[in-house]
């Protein structure tokens, strides 16, 4: 879907490699935005909104690997949003969460490291999904004894 660029403020577009997350419905839900576009460049096929509905984290630093910074936070987000009467997750329910990231002998971010983890995340999670669907199938298992 292409969106019509004369309707929407030129402030409204982003094309950054960041992170969303939703507001409210899937509150506190996470997504990585364009991952093919870690050089931030500005191209009509990276361009998105976002509304009231969403939230956007634009890294300060590049060596932040993104994925990374889900993992970690995303549970957070969870906990915020089951925290809050309304199950919304706004920037004044998130703004004091801190994220410990690895750094390398010089002190720098060390992406090697972050990317590292966030591949053990990922392992974990496809277990995860492996093991769920096992389970369904097992649940789901009929014998018969004739």
């Amino acid at each position: 879907m292409r969106m019509d660029l004369s309707k929407i403020k030129p402030e409204d577009l982003y094309y950054q490699y960041c992170l969303t997350w939703s507001v409210d419905g899937y509150a506190g839900t996470l997504f990585i935005r364009n991952e093919k576009n870690i050089k931030n460049e500005k191209k009509e096929e990276f361009y998105f909104t976002i509304n009231n509905h969403c939230g956007l984290l634009l890294p300060k630093f590049e060596s932040l690997y993104l994925s990374f910074i889900k993992w970690i936070v995303q549970p957070a987000f969870y906990k915020i949003s089951k925290g809050y009467g309304n199950n919304k997750v706004g920037t004044n329910q998130i703004k004091d969460i801190l994220v410990k990231v690895p750094v390398d002998k010089e002190g720098n971010f060390d992406i090697e490291k972050q990317k590292e983890i966030a591949q053990k995340y990922e392992k974990v999670e496809e277990l995860k999904k492996e093991l769920t669907e096992k389970l369904d199938m097992l649940a789901n298992y009929k014998i018969s004894l004739e």
